[in-house]
């Protein structure tokens, strides 16, 4: 108990104090009332039952004296419009019962006694017929009234309790700003400067010249400087962790850079230059010929993609992309991507899902660039789509905007990678042994192209192994300019 008291602050300590005071005080008063005003209503319901006794006795004598114990009983009966009456009986000097009238409480088959009970009284006369004792009366009277005594006092104490505590309370708070509010909040701002956790607030000067005073004017000025201190060096320590934080992130982002770029050259160089020694150092058959010279095209083309990549990424950053804006039928860089890539999905397998609405999808952009927004979707789809499976390509009109979907059926993406995945140099699994190639630019050139574009793109993915699922919304074209695209002829959709 006094380790707990001692932990406390100084007006918690007042507090408690004067509670326990007013509580202790209280309590026993209430007590002592309540005890004296019980034991006064005791002492008055023993004289009512004896004054009750003496009656009876006088009016049962002629009864006792005739033998007639109806009689007797008849006077006695008359007590039952009391319900406190426990019971009413009249002995014989034998002690043998003449009459009586009992309850279920208690009964008249014993001579009456003491009954012990702190809530019961009892009283009793003799019955005298010519200054000769013929018989007494002996009557029994619960104090039925004492429960609800109690509960009044004990309410009313219970309210006096509170009312005092609440004086208590408010006294205690006054000394608490006069006299313990300064000091507990110099220790909080000490406390929270040293630590260095949320700072408190300074208190304010207490008025007078007391000691007090003087006390939290001097550690005030001196906690001021303090903070003050401490202040410049968490600014400078949080603006040296950003620029660690960054720096270890670009570092990190340029180390994982470099070793993509240099195995994404490097793996189909290493096919190139291979059939190139086979060929300069044998006399292949011509089927050995024809593989080698599709070998050194595939790979070549791999190679050109990785390169125009870094270079479309380059004049980005720069702001050196020229764009050619005019009035194109979103239809056709679909299809336009589609028709590339198809041969791309067809050597695995892939199916092409394709929805194209039957009007004019209007929008202002540049052709080419908008062909490789869809390319490289369906081009990231091809590369996580496993063989056998489907890419869903749909394009539709959504309020004033146009919407290329493209969905397919691979790998996903975890949920914790879905924010970074248009981030340049940015892939889910970024290790050099992962499954997928590629050095994670195509999808940040979608979102900067689509956002050239005036528009924007999102990714969604139930998660690993449930596929992806990727928007571009372009703003439509005002009606008015439809006339300005050429008709487009009859092509084929689906694949």
């Amino acid at each position: 108990m006094n380790r707990w008291f001692d932990r406390l602050p100084i007006h918690r300590k007042l507090v408690v104090m004067a509670l326990v005071v007013t509580t202790a005080a209280l309590t026993l008063a209430t007590t002592g009332l309540i005890g004296v005003d019980l034991w006064n209503d005791r002492l008055a319901a023993a004289e009512d039952t004896t004054a009750l006794a003496s009656v009876l006795a006088e009016n049962t004598s002629a009864a006792v004296l005739f033998k007639d114990p109806d009689a007797a009983r008849q006077s006695l009966g008359t007590l039952r419009v009391r319900p406190a009456i426990r019971r009413a009986c009249l002995y014989l000097p034998n002690g043998r019962l003449f009459a009586g009238f009992d309850t279920a409480r208690s009964s008249c088959s014993s001579p009456g006694s003491d009954p012990g009970a702190w809530t019961v009284v009892a009283g009793s006369a003799a019955v005298v017929s010519n200054d000769e004792i013929v018989g007494t009366v002996y009557v029994e009277r619960e104090l039925t009234e004492i429960s609800s005594k109690i509960a009044v006092a004990g309410l009313a104490g219970f309210t006096m309790l509170l009312l005092g505590g609440g004086v208590a309370l408010a006294i205690a708070n006054r000394l608490h700003r006069r006299v313990s509010a300064p000091i507990s909040q110099l220790a909080a701002a000490a406390r929270a400067i040293g630590s260095r956790a949320r700072l408190e607030p300074l208190p304010p000067i207490p008025a007078g010249r007391d000691e007090i005073a003087d006390l939290v004017r001097a550690f005030s000025d001196m906690l001021r400087g303090v903070r003050e201190a401490n202040e410049v060096l968490a600014r400078k320590e949080v603006e040296r962790e950003q620029i660690l934080a960054r720096e270890r992130d670009a570092s990190r982002l340029k180390d994982e850079f470099l070793a993509a770029v240099s195995h994404e050259l490097r793996t189909p160089l290493n096919a190139i230059l291979g059939w190139i020694q086979v060929l300069s150092t044998t006399r292949p058959d011509e089927p050995t010929t024809a593989r080698a010279i599709a070998s050194i095209a595939r790979n070549a083309r791999a190679q050109t993609r990785v390169i125009e990549d870094l270079v479309d990424v380059s004049r980005i950053v720069t702001g050196k992309l020229d764009l050619r804006f005019e009035p194109i039928d979103l239809r056709d860089p679909v299809e336009g991507a589609l028709d590339v890539i198809r041969p791309a999905g067809q050597s695995r397998d892939i199916r092409f899902e394709v929805a194209l609405p039957d009007r004019t999808c209007l929008v202002s952009g540049d052709r080419d660039r908008l062909q490789q927004i869809v390319w490289n979707l369906l081009s990231n789809a091809v590369k996580f789509t496993p063989p056998g499976e489907s890419i869903r390509v749909v394009l539709r009109a959504r309020g004033d905007a146009y919407e290329i979907e493209v969905t397919d059926t691979g790998v996903g993406i975890p949920s914790a990678f879905l924010p970074f995945a248009f981030d340049r140099f940015r892939q889910a699994d970024g290790s050099m042994r992962r499954e997928h190639g590629g050095l994670g630019l195509g999808l940040a050139i979608v979102k900067e192209l689509t956002e050239l574009h005036g528009g924007s793109v999102d990714a969604r993915s139930p998660g690993p192994g449930h596929g992806a699922t990727f928007t571009v919304r372009l703003p439509a074209l005002a009606d008015r300019h439809q006339d300005a695209v050429p008709p487009r002829a009859g092509q084929q959709r689906g694949g």
